[in-house]
Formats: structure tokens, sequence, C-alpha cells
């Protein structure tokens, strides 16, 4: 329906189509059907004064823009019994009636976000009536309501200024619930802002997470009442729901009363806060003739209420169970001065709790801090529940709840009963009047005494740094390196005793200290001093923050060390610091590079000459090397002869090693070793001598050799003649051809050729030098390269015969002779006799004449004239 355009002879199935007033649509809609109602205000005929008689759904476009006026002179809806109703989305305002100023309902209602405000009941009848805005009269059958998210804002009645439920006949009953509902500024002329009334029947009425604030009765129940008389009963229940800044004259928010009959009251987790009466500031139970009351408030909060007698509750009869509930102090709720009027049982009750965990820590650290109301008296555990969640404050004279800057309080809203928070001891040096530090917790103007509070002790801290330098980052062996080992307190608190201990790495020895230490071990990683009180030993009584402490180590780096880094460790324990604190300082150690060279005074000697090797060890640095240590090995045919510098030969190794030797930076040693070259073996081979060295500084040996070459040749001699059967006397010329196969040289070669009795010489021509001595030619040459030299010898013979020719050759080097000399053996034939003439005719042979000296005397001279000559004869 749409009351701007409506017309009420449309359908009203569409907005076209829609009805013009609330009534019309009300009436004309079938059973089970929904009523629309656009935004706008209605009031008036056809929008008051409307009874419900059928099945349906009333709801307006929104809660705020879809208002019913009743102008203060209307009722809004009546509801007939048997029928079920649901509105929502609307609000009701200025409607006044008997009973219901905007709801008079006898069926079965569900009221959904609803605004319920200055609304009026005027019936002044004690026993019927009543409701400012909604009244559940259950005269005509049993009634089921439901009121979810609904406001009840300045609504006014005798009795039940919001809401009045009444049940007066027996078998009939009311069940009523309220969820998620806000109660504010209701006025009861006598009776509550919520009225349960059973004279008959019953009432079962639950609020539920409903909020009350400054609602008034002037006589019973600020907030909700309950009165049975005859046989009726009555059952309330208050959920999670806050009470506070209500007013009556009995129970500033609830009110128990009857003349027969029975009232069952459950608050449980609810917040009663300044409310006021002048009997139960929060609650009153009374019975006036007959009947009883049992009242169960659990896990409550009943704080800053004020009332002439039970600030809290007034317990004139009935049943009080009223344990677990938290009383706004951890003081026994039965001996705090008119908090509890009447016999009320309220032990145990719920108590404010502080904890710091750990209670014990540094300096620096932190606790954790937890406050709730989850224990009970006696410190027990809170068992089924907790009272609604509200605020806490914490409170300390040092520290902070913060971890920047400092904040001695913190205040936040508990969570399931428990606030937490996190102190952290970060205020500088500490304060010996405030330690330990005093938590404490302050909720509802409670603050916890001494005994209730926490406490932490706080250790005093030093934050120590150590630092360890050393004069240099790179050093050689020999060097002695400086360690400036610093302390310095960052505070926050003064330091009076400190363990120092600095471990010298294995390859130093500790060279001295600035400072005695107390202790020297040798540990598997160096050796280990140890000051039991470093501030002791320097004559320090304490040191304070931002101060600092120094120590200088000296230390010898050992040849062991080269080519590593050293690693010098530091390392302090304090009493006022639980931690190991270690620093190192890191120094290279450059190695020696020590090489070798070897080399040979003659790199080609022949069998049965010496070698003088020359071997140089030159340290190249940059550290000195020690333990120099130089071995050489001799190959089998070169034998020892003698050696230089103390170095000692042994035959069976064939090493000759020397003493180990210490050689400086860009230093050297130089040792001499003398060979014979002993073994034909070696001839035409390559012999490589191999030397090596070992120091202290350097992880690898160095490595020299040398390589000779022992040289081979392989000499022979042809012996020919021009002629072979010369006569005697005859000359002919032998040829000695001298070969060499090589494959090398051969040098200083001599040939020995004895010539056979009988031979005379008569000439000597070739290549090289020869000299004659007696019957024996020694022909020389210096070299003898792979080819053929030759040496003529010419002569005759002084008688016929056999005559051998031969030779022999040496040579400084060695020759294999693989052909030798291939001698040469000449017949000599007899002389011929003179020559004679025969005649032809007779046949006489006829001498020649003799014409001189004989020829064998002549030629002996001759061939010593000749020798003599020749035996000095040199080739040109």
């Amino acid at each position: 329906m749409n009351g701007s355009y409506g017309n009420d002879s449309w359908d009203g199935q569409t907005w076209q189509t829609a009805k013009l007033t609330i009534q019309n649509a009300t009436e004309t809609v079938s059973s089970n059907g929904v009523v629309t109602i656009a935004d706008g205000v209605y009031s008036g005929t056809g929008n008051t004064n409307i009874t419900i008689n059928r099945n349906m759904t009333i709801q307006g476009l929104s809660q705020n823009g879809t208002i019913i006026n009743g102008t203060d002179t209307n009722w809004i809806f009546t509801i007939t019994s048997g029928v079920n109703v649901t509105i929502c989305n609307l609000t009701f305002t200025n409607g006044i009636g008997y009973r219901g100023g905007a709801i008079y309902n006898h069926g079965d209602l569900t009221v959904e976000n609803c605004t319920f405000t200055n609304n009026t009941a005027t019936n002044l009848d004690q026993t019927g009536g009543g409701g400012g805005a909604i009244c559940n009269f259950a005269d005509e059958g049993p009634i089921t309501t439901t009121v979810t998210n609904c406001t009840f804002n300045c609504n006014k009645a005798v009795r039940g200024s919001a809401i009045m439920n009444y049940c007066g006949i027996t078998d009939h009953y009311i069940i009523i619930t309220m969820t998620n509902c806000n109660f504010t500024n209701n006025t009861a002329q006598s009776i509550g802002t919520i009225y349960n009334l059973a004279d008959n029947g019953y009432v079962n009425s639950t609020v539920t997470n409903c909020n009350f604030t400054t609602n008034t009765a002037k006589d019973h129940g600020g907030g909700i009442a309950n009165y049975c008389g005859q046989s009726g009963s009555i059952t309330n229940i208050a959920i999670n729901s806050t009470f506070n800044s209500n007013h009556a004259n009995y129970g500033g928010v609830i009110a128990l009363w009857l003349n027969g009959g029975f009232i069952n009251f459950i608050a449980t987790s609810c917040t009663f806060t300044h409310n006021t009466a002048n009997y139960g500031g929060a609650i009153y139970s009374s019975i006036w003739q007959g009947g009883s009351i049992n009242l169960t408030a659990h896990f409550n909060s009943f704080v800053g209420n004020i009332a002439s007698a039970g600030s809290a509750i007034c317990r004139e009869k009935g049943s009080v169970n009223a344990t677990l509930n938290w009383w706004g102090s951890n003081v026994d709720p039965t001996k705090v001065n008119n908090l509890i009027s009447g016999t009320v049982d309220a032990n145990q009750w719920v108590i404010l709790t502080v904890n710091a965990t750990p209670s014990t820590i540094n300096n620096g650290e932190t606790s954790a801090i937890i406050a709730d109301f989850n224990h009970i008296n006696g410190g027990g555990d809170l068992v089924g529940g907790h009272i609604p969640d509200e605020v806490i404050t914490l409170n300390i004279p040092w520290g902070s709840f913060t971890d920047s800057g400092t904040s001695h309080s913190f205040t936040g809203n508990t969570d399931a009963g428990v606030l937490s928070a996190t102190f952290y001891a970060t205020e500088g040096a500490l304060n010996p009047l405030f330690n330990p530090v005093q938590l404490t917790a302050t909720a509802d103007g409670y603050t916890t005494s001494d005994s209730e509070s926490a406490y932490i002790s706080i250790n005093p801290v030093a934050n120590l740094n150590i630092t360890n330098t050393a004069n240099v980052t790179v050093a050689n062996v020999g060097d002695i390196v400086r360690y400036n080992i610093t302390i310095t307190n960052n505070g926050p608190d003064n330091v009076t005793f400190i363990t120092l201990k600095d471990i010298l790495p294995v390859g130093t020895e500790l060279v001295g200290v600035s400072s005695a230490y107390d202790i020297l071990s040798l540990i598997p990683s160096g050796v280990e001093l140890t000051w039991n009180n470093i501030l002791a030993s320097l004559g320090v009584d304490q040191l304070q923050p931002s101060m600092s402490v120094s120590i200088l180590v000296d230390a010898r780096i050992l040849a062991s060390a080269a080519s590593t880094t050293l690693d010098n460790k530091a390392n302090i324990t304090y009493n006022l610091y639980p931690y190991f604190n270690e620093t190192t300082a890191n120094v290279y150690v450059n190695q020696a590079i020590v090489e070798l060279n070897k080399t040979a005074n003659n790199t080609r000697p022949n069998v049965g000459e010496t070698v003088l090797f020359t071997i140089v060890a030159k340290n190249t640095g940059p550290s000195t090397a020690s333990n120099v240590i130089v071995i050489d090995t001799l190959p089998a045919g070169l034998d020892f002869v003698n050696c230089t510098g103390g170095g000692v030969w042994d035959p069976v190794t064939r090493t000759v090693t020397w003493p180990a030797a210490i050689v400086a930076n860009n230093g050297n040693v130089t040792y001499y070793l003398t060979a014979l070259v002993n073994s034909t073996s070696l001839a035409g081979t390559n012999v490589t001598n191999v030397v090596n060295e070992t120091h202290a500084e350097y992880p690898y040996n160095s490595t020299a050799n040398c390589t000779v070459y022992v040289p081979k040749a392989d000499l022979y001699i042809q012996i020919t003649s021009d002629k072979s059967n010369p006569t005697v006397g005859e000359t002919f010329t032998l040829r000695y051809k001298l070969g060499n196969n090589g494959p090398d040289d051969a040098t200083n070669v001599t040939i020995t050729i004895p010539l056979p009795e009988g031979f005379v010489i008569s000439k000597i021509e070739g290549d090289g030098n020869w000299t004659i001595t007696g019957n024996t030619i020694t022909w020389t040459m210096n070299n003898v390269t792979v080819g053929d030299p030759n040496l003529y010898v010419s002569g005759w013979t002084t008688g016929p015969g056999n005559y051998l020719f031969s030779a022999s050759i040496a040579s400084d080097t060695f020759s294999i002779n693989s052909t030798g000399v291939s001698p040469l053996t000449l017949k000599a034939q007899p002389t011929v006799n003179a020559a004679t003439t025969t005649s032809t005719t007779s046949g006489n042979t006829v001498g020649m004449q003799s014409t001189g000296a004989p020829m064998v005397t002549l030629a002996l001279a001759i061939l010593s004239i000749v020798g003599g000559l020749a035996a000095t004869r040199k080739k040109q």
C-alpha cells in the first residue's frame, strides 16, 4: 500500500495498484499474505484503530521511513486471538490506547526491527491493561510473542511502560522472548518497563542481549517487574543484558513480589550498574501473602547501584542464590555495608585478579600480564561462565606497557573475562624503590590491594658489547700481533663483575698482556687466558653505562700458522647478564714461498766424468721460511762424490739431505753436490736429478730438477790398401777409415795404429793429428762427428810374407764399438831378379849392371830420413 497515491479500490497486488490505507490492505489481504507499506507517515482513519483477524505479515519498506502515527488520539493495532501476525520494519509513535498504545495482542505475534516511541497506555486498572507500546493479554487463549531487534523509547503507562504481559486464566499462558532490544527512557507511573503479571496461568519471559537504560517506575521494577497473584506462575530469564541507570521505589531494575503463586527469576551474565531504588538498587524480592520466589543470579556484575536498603539486592522474602557474581570489589559482598539486604547466598563471589608471568625478569625483558574476572574468592577458577566483559586498568610505578616510550597505565576491555597486556622493563636503570614492580588492576573503582597485586622482580642488566680488533689483518710468520679487547657498557645498569676469556689460537705464542691474567690454560683450540674479574684487574669498581675498558694482548705468529687465518676469540660473562657474549678478531698469516733452482756445470758429461750440481733455495716471501729442508735424490748411475753445507749422503735411499735452515724473505741458501757418471748404461740417455724442499710456512713442497745428457758414440775403423799383394819394396797406401755411427759426436778420439815389423812408412796424410813412436802411429781427433774421417799411410815392406795391419780406438765419449776395427792382412811378394837379355837366338839371360849401393840398404836409409821427418808432422 502507498498512502501517497494508493486507492483502496485497487487490488493492491503491485505498487501501481497499491491500496491507500493500512486498514483496507489488512482487511483485503488473503490469509498468510503480506502487506507492504511504503515509506511515509500514516495516521488517522484507515491507518489507526485497526483490528487484525487473520494471519499475515505487515512490513514497512524501512524501519525509520515507514511510520504509523497515532497522534496521541488512537491506538494502532489490535490482534485477535488465534491469529499469527508478523510485524517488521515499522515505527510506531504516539499511539494511545486502553491497553497497548501501539499493539494490543491476543494472538501469536512476531515483531522485528521496529521502533516504538512515545506510545501510551491509559488503563489504570490494577488487574488488566497497561503496556505503553505492546500489551499481551491472554484472556482468550495462549499467546506467543517474539520481539527482536526493536527499540522502545519514551513510552508511558501506569504498568508496563514498554510491554505488559498479563495472564489471568488457568491453563492460559504467555511465552515472550525479547532479543537484541533497547529500552530507553520509558516511564511507568506504577510498575515496570516490562511488567509480567500472572494471576492464574503462567508467563514465561526471556530477555537476551537487551539494554535497559534510564527507565523509571514509580513503584516496582524500573526495568522488569514480576507479580503473581492467586495460583499464577512466572519464569523470567535475563541473559547477557545490561541494566544501567534505571529507577524504581522497589527494585531499580528487577522487582519480584506476589500474593500467591510462584516466581522463578534467573539472571545470567548481566550487568547492573548505577541503578537506584529505595529498596534493592538492582533487585527486590518480597512475598506478601503466600507463594514462593526462587531468584538465581550467576556471572553477573553488580556495580554502583544505590538504595536505602540493599544497594544491589534487597531480599525481604524468597530464596536468593547470588553466588559467582562480581560485586565491584574482592571483598565479601555480605560484609560490604548495605550492598545486600536480607538473607542472600553470595558466597562464592568473583574476584579481580592480576598475574605476571614470569614474575622475575631481567631489565629489558618482558612479562605477560593477565588480569581477569575468572577466579573466585579463595583463588579457585570460575567455572561455568564469566561475567560480562568490562574495562580494567593496569598501573605500574616503573616500566612500561608499550615497547616504545614509557606508559605506566594500560586500559582495555576484557575478552571472556580476561584482559591481556605486556609489561616491558624498559625504563632505564632500575629504581630500587620500585623493585619489585607492583602491578595493580583497577575495575569499577576498585584497585587490587597490596596482597592482591602482582609483583615483578627485575634483575639489573647491563648490555655489554665486546670488540676484539687486531692491529693488522694480514701478518707474516714471526710478526707480533696486538689484540685490543674493549668492553663497553650500553646500560641500562652498572656492572661490577665481568669474567673475560681470550683464546689465542694454535699457531701463536703469548708475548705479553697489559693486565695480568688469573688463569692460563691449554685447550684444543689454543691457549686460553682468563681474567676472573677484568674490572678488578684494571682497578675499576664498576662499569657505568656508556663507559668502556680495554686490555691489550700481544702474540707472536709461529711458522705453523702460515697460510691460515688466525681466529682470536674473546668472550665475557657477567653477573648482570645471563648470556654469553663473544667476538673474534681475524688475522691472515702470509705463506713463505720457497722456489728451488738446480743447475749443472756440465750438461753433457761423459761416462766417468763428474758433474757439479748447484742447488739454490730462494724464499720469495712474504714470510720467513723456517725448517727449510732440501733433499736431493741421485738416480742410479750417478754416484755421490761430495757436497757442501753439511749434507748427509744416504746410500740406501740415494739421497743427500741438508739440515733444516731458516731463510729470510728474499733470502736464499745454496748447496753444491758433485756426482760421478759411473755407468755405461747411462750413455745416450737423459739423466734427471730431482731435488725437493719442504718448509713450515707453506703447505706444499717445492721441486726442481736438472737433466744432463750422457753422450754415446759408435766408432769403428776400416783398413784397406790400394794394393792387395805388393811386392817387397813396392810402395802401397793404407787407408784407415774412422767411422762414427752416432748417435752423438765422439770427443777426444785416439786411434792407436801398431805397424808390423818390416813395414816402412813413406808418407802419412789425412784428417786429425798423429804422432809416430817407434812402430806405432797415434791418431787423435778432438771431435768425431757422425761421418768418416780418413788417415792415409804409405810405405813398403822390406821382406816378403804376411803383414797384419790393425788399430785400436779410444775416446772420451763412450763408444759401443759395435763394428770395432776391421784388420787388414797383406802378403808381400818376393822381389823379382834384375832384368837379363836373352838372345832369341841363343836363349841366354843377361843381368843388369849394378849401378851403386845395394837397394835394401838405400831404402832403409831413406825410410829413416822420412820417418824422422814424419814423426812431427801435423796436417796443415
